[in-house]
């Protein structure tokens, strides 16, 4: 298991620690071919991680073939995201009034972080920036994004944007690049929030 340090950027540890870790892994297995995997904010990780996938590679010793990124959001300033939704504009507390009164009604107030965790003077996120140098295209690995159908907190808006800058265009196709949009209306058995992208009676059969 990996102890991760006390607000540690997702961007260190996917430049930094992830390769360490891959390493240890390759040196106690045969294996040469690998898949990676990240879940919410662990795939902006895995996605720093294969921005130096060929640097990484022959580090480690370890080729990861393909990657897959179950609801992970790719750009929060997407206005109906749930940050937004969440943060509303009520005084310096990220928690909207309505959503306090209906969630966190028990919490004091000081226990709540304060909406400069979230945004920049400007309302601006300020992990905006984080993965708009990110490229995963041509770095030899396969890449298949999900995004929820009703995933407020990664919606589908936002992977859709980071896999049209995978792939190259909204009009291109690869067999290496594919996104999914699991809901009713693509003959899902039902429709997918964040927290059902991370356990669910159907992801197993359904997605994974």
């Amino acid at each position: 298991l990996v102890r991760i340090p006390p607000g540690m950027p997702l961007e260190k540890f996917g430049r930094q620690v992830l390769p360490t870790i891959t390493s240890a892994i390759r040196k106690n297995s045969n294996d040469a071919q690998w898949v990676m995997a990240g879940v919410s904010l662990g795939g902006q990780a895995v996605a720093h991680y294969l921005d130096e996938a060929q640097k990484n590679a022959t580090v480690s010793g370890m080729l990861v073939k393909g990657a897959f990124f179950l609801g992970t959001g790719f750009d929060y300033a997407y206005p109906a995201s749930f940050s937004r939704r969440l943060s509303g504009t009520s005084g310096q507390n990220i928690c909207a009034d309505e959503f306090c009164t209906r969630y966190l009604s028990g919490i004091k107030q000081e226990l709540v972080s304060p909406r400069s965790a979230l945004f920049d003077a400007a309302g601006k996120p300020v992990w905006r920036e984080a993965l708009d140098n990110v490229s995963l295209k041509d770095k030899g690995v396969r890449v298949m994004f999900t995004a929820g159908k009703i995933d407020n907190v990664a919606p589908s808006e936002s992977v859709y944007k980071f896999y049209v800058k995978t792939i190259g265009g909204e009009t291109k196709n690869s067999p290496d690049v594919r996104f999914f949009l699991p809901g009713r209306m693509n003959r899902y058995a039902r429709d997918y929030d964040h927290a059902m992208m991370i356990a669910s009676d159907d992801l197993a059969s359904e997605l994974l």
